[in-house]
């Protein structure tokens, strides 16, 4: 597994009863992988305050 995958995997884990990574994978649930992986994606982002994407972030996100 990729690194990310590692840490998806030990997230899940480590926080499956944590209630806001429930209701995110749930509003992720049966999206495309490329589809839901910007999706949570851009919601960190905003969470950390970061509201401005540019096009060569979204790029780069795509590509990761």
């Amino acid at each position: 597994m990729s690194d990310f995958e590692v840490r998806a995997f030990v997230t899940r884990i480590l926080c499956k009863h944590d209630s806001v990574l429930g209701a995110a994978l749930n509003s992720i649930e049966g999206m495309p992988k490329n589809r839901a992986y910007m999706t949570l994606a851009l919601i960190c982002r905003a969470f950390q305050g970061d509201m401005n994407v540019r096009q060569d972030d979204l790029m780069r996100m795509h590509q990761e």
